[in-house]
């Protein structure tokens, strides 16, 4: 018996490449029509905090502190994030980032519905403050409530 190379059905064949272009324009299409009616940020305090970027190449992230230093940092999947220490200046809407060893440049600040996001005028997608997530805590016990004691070998 030979053994002939079969023509894989037609459900199996798709091109990641293509679906990928699709993903990338809907992204980016959702992103800028979903916030056409962005507001400019005029309150500097709203520019304070950790934004992020993630793309299929990696994750992009800049912090804002309340002192105008910062740090900017990109990293891939299986990388740790390296900060490169910024300093960062705000007028009507638009951070201007100086890193330490990088090129300035410039991002705008709008709100977009109730959340804060940061355009990068190059095009790149919306940066998004990540919000600190509060770790879980045990419950504490209720004031009053013992917990009785167990009897040992007690067996009727």
């Amino acid at each position: 018996m030979r053994h002939e190379a079969r023509q894989v059905p037609s459900w199996l064949i798709f091109d990641v490449g293509q679906k990928m272009k699709h993903i990338a324009i809907f992204t980016v299409l959702v992103s800028t029509l979903g916030c056409a009616s962005s507001r400019s940020v005029r309150d500097e305090g709203a520019a304070v905090g950790l934004f992020r970027l993630r793309e299929i190449g990696g994750t992009h992230d800049i912090e804002l502190r309340s002192d105008h230093s910062g740090f900017i940092s990109s990293y891939g999947a299986f990388q740790n994030p390296s900060p490169t220490p910024a300093k960062w200046a705000f007028a009507d809407g638009v951070v201007t980032i100086v890193p330490l060893d990088a090129p300035t440049f410039s991002i705008v600040l709008s709100h977009c519905g109730s959340e804060v996001v940061m355009y990068s005028p190059s095009g790149r997608g919306p940066y998004v403050r990540v919000t600190e997530k509060t770790p879980n805590k045990a419950p504490e016990p209720t004031p009053g409530a013992v917990t009785p004691r167990a009897t040992e070998g007690s067996s009727k």
